[in-house]
């Protein structure tokens, strides 16, 4: 985390934080959610190949770190209340 702090000049846009998070272990998580808006955590298995239980553990990790840059994952319904809900890169 260190490093990413050093470089913390760009991280105010998605691609600053692309740049600047590149060193993280679930990485893929940020740069998915950055080019697909409101991915589902089926579309992480199916489309991306992420092959892991639980999805929202990986984000809930990176969550910790994102907060020292001013971001985190967000989840919410994509569309109605009872469908597929997906996640969101926001700013702090």
């Amino acid at each position: 985390m260190r490093n990413a702090r050093i470089r913390l000049g760009s991280n105010k846009t998605l691609a600053g934080l692309i740049d600047v998070m590149s060193w993280h272990d679930h990485y893929i998580y940020i740069l998915i959610v950055a080019t697909d808006h409101g991915v589902t955590g089926r579309e992480l298995t199916e489309k991306y190949g992420l092959n892991y239980v639980n999805h929202r553990v990986n984000f809930q990790r990176l969550n910790v770190d994102l907060a020292l840059l001013g971001w985190r994952f967000v989840s919410k319904p994509r569309t109605t209340q009872n469908k597929p809900w997906g996640w969101w890169l926001q700013p702090i």
